[in-house]
């Protein structure tokens, strides 16, 4: 993905613009659907570059785009760069802000379950009771 493709010496400032700096172009241009395809060659270690803003942005993107398979995993690569609970809180609250929030499960369908592992994982969460997953599930 992206962020092993570049070359070695830069900065993180520079990795970042280097990958993202084209994206940001496409969102900025109103190119959502270019953008989120864009964003799919992104990995986890091109996400782990950007702030909490830049990883709502980006989640946003892409559920506003037409979502397949390739963008859900997109999607799950970015919760997967998320690392406390307090950045999980934050894109949560950002994506409900952007009103997308209730896509993330709608959208999600082939991927909810690696979504829900990833931010588990991320965040260092215990696995969910029997009962916890009948709840998500409903």
């Amino acid at each position: 993905k992206a962020a092993g493709n570049l070359p070695t010496g830069l900065s993180v400032l520079e990795r970042r613009e280097a990958i993202f700096g084209p994206i940001d172009k496409l969102i900025d241009a109103g190119e959502t659907q270019d953008a989120a395809d864009a964003l799919t060659f992104v990995g986890v270690d091109g996400f782990r570059l950007v702030d909490t803003a830049a990883k709502t942005k980006y989640i946003a993107t892409l559920l506003r785009a037409f979502t397949f398979e390739v963008h859900q995993k997109t999607v799950v690569e970015i919760f997967r760069a998320i690392t406390t609970t307090s950045e999980l809180k934050d894109v949560l609250a950002g994506l409900k802000s952007e009103n997308v929030l209730d896509q993330l499960r709608s959208d999600m369908d082939d991927a909810f379950g690696s979504l829900l592992i990833a931010v588990g994982q991320a965040v260092g969460s215990k696995a969910l009771t029997a009962a916890q997953a009948r709840l998500i599930a409903s």
